[in-house]
């Protein structure tokens, strides 16, 4: 069953929340909005985020959620993850789509195919980010499940055009052992795009069936 909007939480430039809507649904959905989206502080970010979901329990308390995060999102809230925790271990399932975990095709050189995975699943060369990410593994929420949702273009690239394969992938190495559950999956296509993924029939299907 597809959610409906309840609230919208907009995060202005300066970090202030506002809270608009209403809690009418039974599997009710908070769209986070950040009004400076390009914001590439992630210990910013992760404040933020901290902020919405304090201003959203406040107005309705809730006793677990899930969140799902497309690109750089997913960045942003595994920092909030490892800086601010899980409290009473609320978080449910974790969909990340599109996830830049390990690096972005031509950010400091990255090239198509250049960075494979191991048989462990780990990155042939990990990223400073991605490797502070293992270093605090353990802060992650043990009771919480993910899942994994990435792209391929089928174009030799190994990438959704902007996010190579093996960054998405990389998640599973960095999770694996550590939260309750860990899946993915993989769309291709003319939806398995970057940009596209979150407009996908499919990939909308499949989330909502995995979350409720």
């Amino acid at each position: 069953m597809q959610p409906k909007k309840a609230y919208t939480a907009t995060v202005s430039a300066n970090g202030a929340v506002k809270i608009s809507g209403k809690w009418t649904s039974k599997n009710p959905m908070v769209h986070i909005v950040f009004k400076n989206n390009r914001q590439g502080d992630v210990k910013v970010t992760a404040k933020w985020l901290a902020t919405v979901l304090k201003k959203v329990d406040q107005k309705h308390n809730f006793k677990s959620y899930n969140f799902v995060a497309h690109s750089k999102g997913n960045n942003d809230f595994l920092n909030y993850l490892i800086r601010y925790g899980n409290p009473s271990g609320r978080l449910k399932t974790f969909v990340a789509v599109g996830g830049p975990f390990n690096g972005v095709l031509g950010w400091q050189g990255e090239r198509p195919n250049q960075i494979k995975l191991l048989k462990s699943g780990k990155p042939t060369n990990a990223y400073p980010y991605y490797q502070y990410y293992l270093n605090n593994r353990s802060k992650l929420p043990k009771t919480a499940k993910v899942v994994n949702i990435y792209g391929d273009l089928k174009n030799g690239s190994d990438s959704d055009g902007i996010v190579s394969n093996q960054s998405s992938v990389a998640l599973k190495y960095l999770v694996s052992g550590r939260v309750a559950s860990y899946r993915q999956k993989q769309f291709t296509g003319r939806y398995a795009s970057h940009a596209n993924q979150t407009h996908s029939a499919s990939v909308q299907n499949y989330l909502y069936n995995v979350l409720w």
